[in-house]
């Protein structure tokens, strides 16, 4: 979907992933932001937990978080974004997603 107005594009099996003109080079961000969607993704390939993300990136929700890295994920595995909506882009959060989203309980600030 492209809204000719502002020249957003967006995929509707992504709600909170979009490209503007001007905004990170028209790369892919987190809709209404200027984070870049690889910025994110970077985190989970390094071994970091979502909470480190939200910790870094506060004003994100845990939904545009794993939203940016299934967006990520589906462009590397090649597939057609269209075709991989899952649980978690739609707003609800598997099992798995919503451990990640829990900081370790035996956490210390040093």
């Amino acid at each position: 979907m492209v809204d000719c107005l502002l020249g957003l594009e967006r995929d509707a099996s992504h709600p909170y992933v979009a490209r503007t003109p001007g905004v990170c080079g028209g790369e892919p961000v987190v809709a209404g932001t200027a984070v870049a969607v690889e910025a994110i993704a970077e985190y989970f390939f390094a071994g970091k937990e979502i909470w480190e993300v939200q910790r870094d990136y506060p004003h994100l929700t845990q939904d545009e978080i794993l939203d940016a890295l299934h967006f990520v994920l589906d462009r590397r595995n090649g597939e057609d974004s269209s075709l991989t909506a899952g649980e978690v882009c739609s707003g609800s959060a598997t099992a798995r997603d919503q451990a990640w989203a829990k900081p370790p309980a035996s956490s210390s600030v040093g």
